[in-house]
């Protein structure tokens, strides 16, 4: 027997509510933001808010089933490219930057003869996702609001929007954040840059098939040495062969395992919007889980501040690495701070 397929509940998340419906109630029930859980798209007060929805759950009734999020026009920043060619990263990289979130996650969408560049707040559909994922409905989808108009969906959420979208759900669903590692950068950069530099791509590969040729051509042609050489040689490289040290080791590196159970925090002392966001991206690339981030009053060069819970090993590494950047680095140690590992980036 063919299994039935579960139907997502959808959420509709504007600055000030959020409307749920689903497919066995297609007339949404609020449920309404305050002041002390989030303010301008900022969680303030996430146990309030995860309590409060909680409650709104259990007291609609709502099953447990995936979500799909929808986030309305009001909660992203969206920049519009004209013309049949992808912006720059350069160019969508400088839009990124002006965006007032310390963490975003960003997508390049094509829409008809353009291009639509969309930045939403990561910390707060995160925030939403753990929420309601604890309840017992796992986030299968976020699109912004927009994709709603490219399949003639209400302008405002409706009992229309919701058999709107379960109608055409294939075609939402491939309009998702989700699965972007986007994190402050948009997905399709590869594409756009071999669309971009084909011609260099194709001449490159062109003198790459030239240098094999050649170095086969020389290969094969080359004239064979003198019998005395040969000897030589035989007698000469059976000695290297036994002379040659042990391989060098690799250097140590950070490795996951030894950062895992170690929390950060990131905070941005330059001044620059969206620098901490990126330092964030570096310490998850290391192995840290659940980095934090925030500002700090504007300082120079980085400073990083170690618990007594950082192995030493562990100091060391992360010291080095961050001297990699290029930037002065200050490292202490401290046993009042709230993270094992505080992270303060500066001019």
């Amino acid at each position: 027997m063919k299994k039935q397929k579960v139907l997502p509940v959808i959420i509709d998340v504007t600055r000030e509510k959020l409307s749920l419906c689903s497919s066995s109630n297609f007339d949404p029930v609020i449920f309404n933001f305050n002041e002390s859980m989030m303010t301008d798209l900022e969680v303030i007060n996430r146990e309030e808010l995860k309590s409060k929805l909680q409650a709104f759950v259990v007291e609609k009734k709502i099953k447990p089933s995936p979500l799909l999020m929808v986030l309305e026009d009001s909660v992203y920043f969206e920049k519009n490219y004209t013309g049949p060619t992808a912006p720059s990263m350069e160019e969508v990289q400088k839009f990124i930057d002006t965006v007032p979130f310390s963490a975003v996650s960003s997508k390049l969408f094509k829409v008809g003869n353009g291009y639509k560049m969309v930045v939403i707040n990561r910390e707060l559909y995160e925030a939403l996702d753990q929420i309601f994922e604890k309840l017992g409905f796992p986030l299968m989808s976020v699109v912004p609001g927009f994709i709603l108009s490219t399949v003639n969906a209400p302008p405002k959420f409706s009992s229309e929007s919701c058999r709107v979208i379960y109608k055409k759900m294939d075609e939402i669903l491939a309009n998702s954040f989700s699965g972007v590692a986007n994190e402050g950068s948009f997905a399709n950069k590869k594409e756009v840059w071999l669309e971009k530099n084909k011609i260099m791509v194709i001449v490159l590969s062109f003198l790459m098939i030239g240098v094999c040729i050649t170095v086969a051509f020389l290969t094969l042609t080359k004239k064979p040495t003198s019998k005395a050489k040969k000897v030589v040689t035989a007698v000469v490289v059976p000695t290297v062969v036994k002379a040659m040290p042990s391989p060098t080791p690799e250097a140590a590196t950070i490795s996951a395992e030894m950062v895992e159970k170690l929390t950060a925090q990131v905070l941005n002392g330059s001044g620059v919007v969206g620098m901490a966001a990126s330092w964030e991206a570096k310490l998850k690339e290391w192995g840290f889980v659940g980095v934090k981030t925030g500002n700090a009053v504007q300082t120079t060069g980085v400073v990083v501040t170690f618990s007594n819970n950082v192995p030493e090993v562990v100091k060391s590494l992360m010291t080095e690495e961050l001297k990699k950047t290029g930037n002065a680095v200050t490292a202490t140690d401290s046993s009042a701070i709230n993270f094992d590992v505080v992270l303060v980036i500066g001019k």
